[in-house]
């Protein structure tokens, strides 16, 4: 049974004032109608509602719990009504983010920070998966948005590049390059490199092979991997890798990283990808704000090295 909304407003404002007389002349309204009006919710209710006597109106223990759920009620209402209208604006909701593991090592934990400080009230349920499957998720429907590594251009999906980022050499901490300042190419000659998977890590295999050539280097490569197992695999002395340098900012497994002569030659690079149908006015202002905001993903000091030749 639905309540009526006439009779429940007239309702709190008896309860409110405790008399009827004070509770018609503030509703306008003579107050034989308003004693009608009681009763017939009470007996919609089956429940006595308010004693009366002729010196005062008090209300029941089931006046008082129904007027007590009714103020909640409006409570709500109003909150839903703000919550509705900040959905509508692009201010609340839940928005699918995901993210490529390598790309977890850059700026994303500051950019995670600043939107949660700027926008409390959008929850971001944050998911890691490969490139390639992301591109599927996003055109599927089940991600929102996603930082990923540039591949070939989609026409379901719209890509900008948000964050650039030189590379540098891994190496362990027992390596013979180990706390050089800066490393040239004829340091890189012949060197034993984990270089990375075509298959599973397509965009640091050609991106890696690109510089490496641009640069006239020929490595002796050891194995072939993904990151970030590709740096367990340095760390236990298989090799040494040319990695993004923002995992030297993760001082783990012994590792050093080293700055790289022309790294800025080829950097690496992280898209914000979303759809390019989407229509849902929350994911297109989190895509704004995170395009408007690109000075958050710029690489830290540490991160920036690798001089021009």
């Amino acid at each position: 049974m639905l309540l009526d909304a006439r009779l429940t407003r007239l309702f709190c404002v008896v309860a409110e004032e405790l008399h009827f007389g004070r509770a018609a002349k503030r509703l306008f309204m003579s107050q034989p109608p308003l004693s009608q009006a009681i009763r017939q919710l009470e007996e919609m209710m089956q429940a006595e509602l308010f004693v009366r006597t002729t010196r005062s109106v008090k209300l029941t223990k089931a006046g008082q719990y129904l007027f007590d759920r009714l103020q909640r009620l409006e409570n709500d209402t109003l909150h839903l009504k703000e919550s509705v209208q900040q959905i509508a604006r692009g201010k609340r909701g839940v928005v699918r983010i995901g993210v490529t593991p390598s790309g977890i090592y850059s700026r994303f934990s500051s950019v995670l920070r600043y939107f949660r400080t700027q926008h409390p009230d959008i929850v971001l349920h944050v998911a890691e998966s490969s490139t390639e499957a992301m591109n599927d998720t996003l055109r599927r429907g089940q991600l929102d948005i996603a930082f990923m590594r540039p591949l070939i251009p989609l026409p379901e999906l719209r890509h900008e590049v948000v964050y650039r980022e030189p590379l540098c050499l891994a190496v362990h901490d027992g390596h013979p390059l180990s706390g050089r300042p800066l490393v040239h190419r004829r340091d890189l000659q012949a060197m034993p490199l984990i270089t990375y998977d075509p298959i599973r890590s397509p965009y640091f295999h050609h991106l890696s092979a690109r510089w490496l050539g641009d640069m006239h280097i020929a490595i002796h490569a050891v194995q072939e991997s993904v990151l970030p197992t590709t740096l367990a695999l340095v760390s236990g002395g298989l090799g040494a890798a040319i990695v993004p340098s923002a995992f030297s900012l993760f001082r783990t497994f012994g590792l050093s990283y080293l700055p790289l002569k022309d790294a800025w030659r080829h950097p690496a690079e992280l898209s914000l990808v979303w759809r390019s149908d989407e229509a849902d006015p929350l994911i297109l202002a989190v895509v704004d704000l995170l395009l408007r905001q690109r000075a958050i993903f710029e690489p830290s000091p540490e991160q920036a090295g690798g001089q021009a030749e």
